[in-house]
């Protein structure tokens, strides 16, 4: 389900307008699931997915602890040692993708989630 919640991600925020540069960006310390451009913006996108079947586990947005956020920053900051291109600001979105019956996904997406 993860790989199918990052592609709706990743279409829903093209539709908005981004441009969706990486996905699943990957570095020994761990792996960022999107990695786009809104404007001069540097966006990291955490993507989280659960279906309306079974939340025993909260939803996918309470799945973004303190820890998660820890650790997405930390592997942002290898990504920025990489990064060539200028950028005036960067932030940090959650997009959550919650799978209804058949294919519909309903989509949260929180800007500057942390």
């Amino acid at each position: 389900m993860g790989r199918k919640a990052e592609k709706a991600a990743k279409n829903y925020l093209e539709q908005c307008g981004f441009h969706v540069e990486f996905v699943n960006w990957r570095c020994q310390q761990g792996e960022l699931d999107l990695i786009a451009w809104e404007g001069n913006t540097l966006v990291f996108v955490e993507v989280r997915s659960r279906s309306t079947a079974g939340q025993r586990f909260g939803t996918a947005l309470e799945a973004v602890d303190q820890r998660k956020q820890r650790q997405v920053r930390h592997v942002a900051a290898m990504f920025l040692q990489t990064l060539k291109r200028p950028f005036t600001s960067l932030r940090f979105d959650v997009i959550a993708v919650e799978f209804h019956e058949g294919e519909h996904a309903e989509i949260t997406h929180i800007r500057n989630a942390f």
